[in-house]
């Protein structure tokens, strides 16, 4: 199998924890390497010295022991009299690396059992022109080795102490080298993580402004490493948190089979080893044993208890049989069996696994005798159902769309009128929507489901979508904050987003307008609105990475919560937070989620059930007729494939909606018909352009406006 290696440092995810004191230059960057060493490595041991080296000359590699990542680089070495053993570690590639303009070596080490610092290896720079090598540094001389293995240690070695180079030039850096030192007492193993060339300030800083790009880039990669190292091998299972001992979440289990197929697409693992634990996560759901017993069962009638221990995959701190979680988890299954369509055996057991999840659900049972679900029930005293109903707008649409997709009893038709008769529409700052306070209720059900040009019945009569519902949602959430009624530190234009998440003292739902506001602010409320708000939503990750550095952003992106007035950070990570981020980015991005899971025939069942229709036009709010011709600025923009381009028409009019390159050349046609008055949208995919400048013109009637739109691929 192969994974993921961030050797010696995670890029620029790490910015914070590799240059606590100062900017840095990444040396090694992301690798897809054998998952046992390191092929950008060359090692040798000789005259009786021990190195314990992976295909004949290489660095092996531990997965368990990391500072981050997925992956440290193992010094496994026994040094006698008058033996040498020696390590050349290289970027990916064996690619040079320009030193210049820093001046310290950073990294970090952690070891098994404590070591002098005498038997510590010593280290030098190899350059790549002409093989000089600079003087050997003792690392015993900046680190102490404490043998504890949760606690790693910085080394940070000043550059001038490899004077004099001679012949060597810190502009073209070859290697790091790790030679023999003091006789070992015995055989001596070493971590080595998160390597990186630093210019020390003398001061605390914050991480160096990132691309939008890349800072993007760097929050999925950081996700995705969350589901991919915090998983059990054996089960598939995924942490609900990043702390130890912490249970299995069944929600984060069905965002990280997503986030799996993100990372094959990204070329962050491969498929097969993908595939592999996709297959062992669906084997523990459907293997574990199902029943009334109120221990040693993962669910009971196709359900599934909310939070399972990591490694039997059966039934923890006796939680309930959880109707959402369990449809979170299904929505991932379905993603999961859409792109895994390969002929091999693997592919093939995990389609016909995720058709025997989905259908050993029993939607009825869950009904409870009525017309909407129950949020759960619990098997103590003989088994009784929450009373609590999912009724009115929040995360469950995704659970009513699947249960009425479904073959196997599958929930009534009139679920879905009965689940929006709850709804509560409010307005908050000139955004008129159906309110629900927290973030999460707005993303989750979107990470999938594509609701940018479909409509239900009560919809088509506010002239919205549920897609453009989020974005009021979202705008109404931000505008809150601006606002910051409660007078709470840090708000703002660009920090902003309240939503269920950790806390000085709790985890809890916060939300805004109209919900709980203790002054915690949540990064993933923010991020994982992409796909509504993409200004407003990397204008807040900008600014909260730039803002709080370290303080906020680790290992797997930003951590979950921060509260500046309480003077709290929060130190854990979150599955159904993480998931939200790397999903929402994908379809702001690439829409890859979105496209694969609407094609799925359970989906399309279950939205045509509930009444959905592809929209052609919309009404103004309310039905009103718009008072004015109108185009509106293209979303998101710039864009990756595909964008949405919206107008307006007060009355019967001919309209030509065309799209031009720079130089004025038509490269797509949207629109050449007579419209009655209304509002549109159309979508346009410019797959097959060049990135690039184009511009988008409306004519109608006597009305003409063109806008300027970014295609970047």
């Amino acid at each position: 199998m192969k994974l993921l290696l961030r050797i010696c440092f995670l890029t620029v995810t790490l910015a914070a924890s590799v240059a606590a004191q100062g900017t840095f230059s990444v040396i090694f960057d992301d690798d897809l390497i054998s998952s046992v060493y390191r092929d950008a490595s060359y090692g040798f041991a000789s005259s009786g010295d021990y190195l314990k080296l992976m295909n004949t000359d290489k660095m092996p590699l531990d997965a368990v022991h990391r500072y981050s990542g997925t992956m440290s680089a193992v010094l496994e070495y026994d040094h006698m009299s008058g033996g040498n053993w020696e390590m050349f570690l290289a970027s990916n590639g064996w690619q040079t690396r320009d030193f210049s303009g820093y001046d310290s070596l950073v990294f970090f080490v952690n070891a098994p059992a404590p070591i002098p610092g005498v038997e510590l290896p010593k280290v030098g720079l190899e350059e790549a022109t002409t093989n000089a090598k600079t003087p050997l540094v003792d690392m015993g001389s900046y680190v102490t080795l404490d043998g504890d293995t949760n606690s790693w240690q910085r080394v940070a070695i000043p550059f001038s102490a490899f004077e004099p180079f001679g012949g060597f030039s810190l502009a073209s850096v070859k290697t790091v080298r790790f030679t023999a030192n003091g006789l070992t007492s015995g055989t001596r193993t070493l971590w080595i993580d998160l390597l990186a060339a630093v210019r020390i300030t003398g001061g605390p800083s914050t991480p160096p402004p990132l691309s939008t790009d890349r800072l993007l880039d760097t929050l999925q990669y950081a996700a995705f490493a969350y589901f991919w190292n915090e998983a059990n091998l054996a089960t598939g299972l995924v942490k609900d948190r990043s702390s130890q001992g912490a249970p299995a979440s069944i929600a984060a289990v069905g965002f990280g089979l997503s986030a799996l197929t993100i990372g094959v697409d990204r070329a962050w693992v491969t498929r097969e080893s993908a595939s592999d634990r996709v297959l062992t996560t669906l084997r523990t759901f459907w293997e574990k044993p199902q029943g009334t017993s109120v221990s040693g069962m993962i669910g009971y009638k196709g359900w599934f208890y909310h939070f399972l221990d990591m490694n039997t995959g059966v039934r923890t701190w006796n939680s309930e049989l959880s109707s959402i979680d369990t449809g979170l988890l299904l929505a991932g299954i379905l993603d999961a069996q859409m792109y895994f369509n390969g002929s091999d055996s693997t592919e093939s057991l995990i389609r016909s696994l995720a058709d025997s999840i989905y259908n050993r659900v029993d939607w009825v049972w869950m009904a409870n005798s009525g017309s909407t679900l129950s949020m759960g029930w619990f098997p103590e005293n003989g088994g009784s159902f929450l009373g609590a109903r999912w009724i009115g707008y929040n995360e469950a649409m995704i659970l009513y769309i699947l249960g009425m997709g479904a073959t196997e009893n599958a929930l009534r038709g009139s679920a879905w009128g009965a689940w929006t008769s709850g709804y509560q529409w409010k307005s908050y700052a000139g955004y008129d929507h159906v309110a629900y306070p927290a973030l999460f209720t707005h993303q989750y059900s979107q990470c999938w489901v594509d609701f940018r040009n479909i409509d239900d019945m009560y919809m088509r009569g506010r002239g919205i979508t549920y897609f453009e519902n989020s974005r009021r949602a979202t705008l109404a959430n931000r505008a809150y904050c601006i606002a910051n009624p409660g007078g709470r530190a840090g708000y703002g234009p660009d920090i902003w987003g309240l939503t269920a998440c950790d806390g000085p003292t709790e985890y809890r739902e916060r939300g805004a307008p109209f919900g709980y506001d203790d002054g915690t602010i949540a990064p993933t409320a923010a991020i994982s609105s992409i796909a509504f708000t993409p200004n407003e939503s990397i204008q807040a990750a900008h600014a909260m990475y730039e803002r709080y550095g370290e303080e906020l952003f680790g290992p797997y992106g930003f951590r979950d919560a921060f509260n500046v007035g309480a003077n709290w950070f929060a130190t854990d990570y979150l599955g159904i937070d993480e998931g939200p981020i790397i999903i929402m980015i994908e379809n702001h991005l690439r829409q890859t989620v979105w496209n694969r899971f609407m094609e799925h025939p359970v989906v399309i069942a279950g939205l045509a059930a509930a009444g959905f229709q592809t929209i052609t036009a919309l009404a103004e709010g309310g039905g009103s007729v718009p008072q004015a011709f109108s185009l509106s600025q293209n979303y998101p923009n710039p864009f990756n494939s595909t964008t949405i381009i919206e107008f307006r028409i007060p009355h019967a009019a001919h309209v030509s909606l065309q799209v031009y390159d720079v130089l004025g050349r038509e490269v797509g046609s949207l629109v050449e018909e007579v419209l009655p008055s209304g509002r549109y949208t159309r979508n346009w995919n410019a797959s097959g352009l060049p990135s690039g400048v184009y511009y988008y013109r409306l004519d109608a009637a006597s009305y003409r406006e063109t806008k300027k739109m970014i295609f970047l691929q």
